[in-house]
């Protein structure tokens, strides 16, 4: 099985979800169940790198996914010397929440690319937050 080049946006109604075995129980159960009630409660983002041929069933294999969710980090919970350089409220973060990759595709780097996907995601939020400013 081979991979597509681009993270997408988690629909469950096109991405096999039940397939996706990473070796890990919880984060399997995520991807195939919690993930899309996350998503639809606003509280965090998926987003998969899809097979690049469908099942027979018509849904398409996730090879690798990741999901992100905004956070927050209270002052009192940094070092007192960074702490110090930064506002009084709580500061708004992206938190890298989850990031598995498919039993078949360990090993090809896949959760290096995953990783670097969302850290240019994170990237293209920041410019666009400032932008509004």
């Amino acid at each position: 099985m081979s991979y597509t080049k681009e993270f997408v946006s988690l629909d469950k109604t096109i991405y096999d979800r039940e397939s996706f075995d990473c070796g890990e129980q919880k984060l399997n159960n995520l991807i195939r169940g919690q993930s899309s009630r996350l998503i639809d409660a606003g509280i965090s983002k998926t987003m998969v790198l899809p097979a690049f041929l469908s099942l027979p069933n018509g849904k398409v294999p996730i090879c690798a996914f990741y999901s992100i969710a905004p956070s927050l980090i209270k002052r009192e919970d940094l070092l007192e010397e960074v702490a110090k350089k930064l506002p009084r409220y709580p500061i708004p973060v992206f938190l890298l929440a989850q990031l598995a990759v498919h039993k078949e595709f360990k090993g090809l780097g896949l959760g290096k690319v995953a990783f670097v996907n969302a850290l240019e995601y994170f990237h293209n939020i920041v410019l666009i937050c400032q932008r509004m400013l």
